[in-house]
This record gives C-alpha cells, structure tokens and sequence, in this order.
C-alpha cells in the first residue's frame, strides 16, 4: 500500500474503533468492511466508502450525545463529537485524493 493508502487505512480503523466503542455499531461495521476491500487493494472500498458521505442519515449526521444513546454525558459528547468529526475530515479528503485509482479506467 502507499503512504496514503497506508494512512486511510489507520484512521478508519480508528474511526471503526471510536464507533464500536460509543454503539454505533452499524457504522462501525461500514468502515470495517471499507478497510479490508482497501487492504485488498480493491478500489470498490473507497467508492463505498465515499458513498457513506452525503445525504440524509449518512455517516455526517452522526452526533455524539445522551439522547441518540452513544455518549454517557454531555461532557463525554464534546471530546468525542471533536475527535470523530477530525477523522471523518481526514478520512474524506484521503479518500477523495484516493477515488480517481479505484475508479475503472
């Protein structure tokens, strides 16, 4: 894998792990699969991936908080919201950087 394939990777499973750890289990399950289609070298990883960006109930709508039952307080939501919204940034722009070589010529 490259450098940045290398990278996406690492802050995926990362990211898996924030969401595994705070019941976002289905979300968590996504990325997991993105990162062993990525592992693969099969580019079809980071076209699904990218496509759970965007639109109503996509992985930029997940919020931290009490009431959605994936933090324990308030207190725990901000660190959390702030950790998950730097990864889902680098993940994107990684991605992004990366689709034109998952893309069939």
């Amino acid at each position: 894998m490259d450098e940045d394939t290398t990278r996406l990777v690492t802050v995926l499973e990362e990211m898996a792990t924030l969401l595994a750890g705070h019941s976002e289990r289905d979300w968590a399950d996504w990325i997991s699969k993105d990162v062993a289609w990525i592992r693969r070298g099969d580019g079809y990883g980071v076209l699904h991936l990218l496509s759970a960006f965007g639109g109503m109930g996509s992985l930029n709508d997940v919020v931290f908080h009490p009431m959605n039952g994936n933090v324990a307080t308030t207190a725990e939501a901000g660190p959390v919201n702030e950790r998950f919204k730097a990864l889902t940034s680098e993940v994107y722009r990684l991605a992004v950087a990366l689709r034109h070589d998952a893309q069939d010529p």
